[in-house]
């Protein structure tokens, strides 16, 4: 149980997909602009990367030996059709968000935060229940991120910004002062 907890943490904190690894940036920063859109992407992503983790655990546990060169293609595969299977999970879990969340879905399909979630998970090699709790901890990392930087985009709307600054290039900024803080959490898990 203290393993599984310490996955969690550690994909939310330490090893936090768009801080540490540099992945899923791209919607974190493009889609950050507005609270509720972060959290329609964020809850998007974390329902893909809850089914992509432990389907590509899986799919990695099945691929015969000799074949690890497919790896790649049959992660690509497995996301593909994570997508539909997390579209459902999360027309349960948010009825009225469904629309919201079917319109990005896929967005997420072609998103590097999937892939990635999905490659980490099967290097790591925790098993089918770490897999699941990273994908877990993989996507609420992301929900934290998006989220912090959509708050940092509204105040920084109502701040007197130097002009080269406006933009991209102030939250480029603000994602690299949110890395250096969450290296903090480092040595906080395994």
């Amino acid at each position: 149980m203290a393993d599984l907890l310490l996955i969690f943490l550690g994909a939310c904190l330490v090893n936090n997909l768009v801080l540490d690894h540099l992945v899923g940036v791209c919607p974190a920063v493009a889609l950050s602009r507005r609270l509720d859109i972060a959290l329609a992407v964020a809850g998007t992503a974390t329902g893909i990367a809850l089914v992509a983790a432990p389907l590509a655990h899986a799919i990695h546990r099945l691929l015969a030996p000799g074949l690890e060169h497919l790896e790649l293609l049959t992660l690509v595969l497995a996301i593909a059709a994570a997508v539909p299977g997390a579209g459902r999970l999360l027309a349960r879990l948010d009825p009225q968000g469904a629309a919201i969340h079917g319109a990005f879905a896929p967005l997420m399909t072609a998103n590097c935060m999937a892939l990635g979630v999905a490659l980490l998970a099967v290097r790591a090699d925790i098993g089918f229940a770490g897999a699941v709790i990273f994908g877990l901890g993989a996507g609420a990392g992301f929900v934290l991120v998006t989220l912090l930087l959509a708050g940092l985009a509204q105040r920084m709307a109502d701040m007197d910004v130097p002009a080269p600054l406006r933009g991209g290039p102030v939250q480029i900024l603000a994602l690299a002062l949110l890395s250096m803080a969450f290296m903090g959490f480092t040595g906080f898990s395994r």
